[in-house]
């Protein structure tokens, strides 16, 4: 990993980095190596090159800060005391997301949150993607205030959203801007939002809202690649991002899997095509149904055959 970093390193416009900023950087990881001895159980070694990778990460994004923002705005981003307050992998995320956003309004972002929220080295990873994700809020509620607080109202109206749903949220206010994602929250619940399908997903539900179709349930045989590999969790995960939130999928003893999916049959064909995408994989449809109200599942459920012990479980 670090010879493959030094090669990166080696092909970087090294003059374009002034000495006194890389030697700052430096000092930075080195007191942040300091502490972090003390707090964590990690050999030396690995300590060790844990934070020279670090160090030579944050030397490469600097410089395209620089390249992008100018020395001056880059050295008051690296001098702000805010910065300096979080954990040196934080710092890189900041350092990274520099190169796109103004780092004033990253500065004031940070500014915006309070001190003792900043001084996060000592804390778990999760807090640590916390505050970056209230550094991104603070950056849009000074562009776009009224529109973004349209969408954290529209969020939180909807129920509670894991946090790294929350910060895909966030990054798509500032790649498509709050409005559009204030629209399509009307449309479409917060937690199965994913950016690259969110145009198709919006369309969707559209259709859906002006030519609605009757549930149905299918079930479905897959084969091939498709035990141990993840593929319920997939199955999951792809319904819910076509908006489909019932039914179950199960591992079966000879080496299939069963999926059962209820929602509309345009909801029900964009997941199977999704699904059937490696060639290693075949979905057979083995019933298909109109469903009643008492039909209706719950939730939708991993399940292992009966009798079938999974390692883990």
């Amino acid at each position: 990993m670090l010879g493959r970093l030094k090669d990166v390193f080696s092909r970087e416009e090294k003059s374009s980095l002034p000495e006194h900023l890389k030697k700052a950087w430096e000092a930075r990881c080195q007191e942040q190596m300091r502490i972090d001895a003390q707090v964590t159980f990690s050999s030396h070694r690995l300590r060790s090159e844990g934070f020279k990778e670090i160090e030579q990460k944050g030397v490469i994004l600097i410089g395209k800060i620089i390249d992008a923002q100018g020395e001056e705005i880059t050295t008051s981003l690296l001098e702000d005391e805010a910065l300096e307050d979080l954990s040196i992998e934080t710092q890189l995320e900041i350092l990274s997301l520099a190169q796109s956003e103004s780092p004033q309004l990253i500065i004031s972002g940070l500014n915006s949150t309070p001190e003792q929220e900043r001084k996060d080295w000592q804390y778990p990873r999760s807090r640590q993607d916390e505050l970056f994700r209230k550094v991104l809020a603070g950056i849009l509620e000074q562009v776009d205030k009224e529109d973004f607080n349209q969408v954290r109202r529209k969020v939180k109206n909807a129920g509670p959203i894991k946090g790294y749903k929350w910060e895909r949220l966030l990054r798509l206010c500032r790649q498509r801007g709050s409005k559009f994602i204030s629209d399509a929250l009307d449309y479409i619940p917060p937690n199965q939002i994913v950016p690259e399908k969110i145009d198709r997903r919006l369309d969707l539900e559209k259709r859906l809202q002006e030519s609605p179709e009757q549930p149905i349930e299918r079930k479905f045989v897959f084969s091939g690649y498709v035990q141990d590999v993840g593929f319920r969790g997939h199955s999951l995960e792809c319904a819910e991002e076509w908006g489909v939130t019932t039914g179950w999928v199960r591992n079966e003893t000879d080496g299939t899997v069963t999926l059962v999916l209820q929602g509309e049959p345009s909801r029900l064909d964009l997941i199977i095509q999704e699904l059937e995408k490696p060639e290693t994989r075949q979905a057979e449809l083995q019933e298909e149904k109109n469903l009643d109200e008492t039909e209706r599942l719950k939730e939708f459920d991993i399940k292992i055959a009966e009798g079938w012990v999974e390692a883990g479980w």
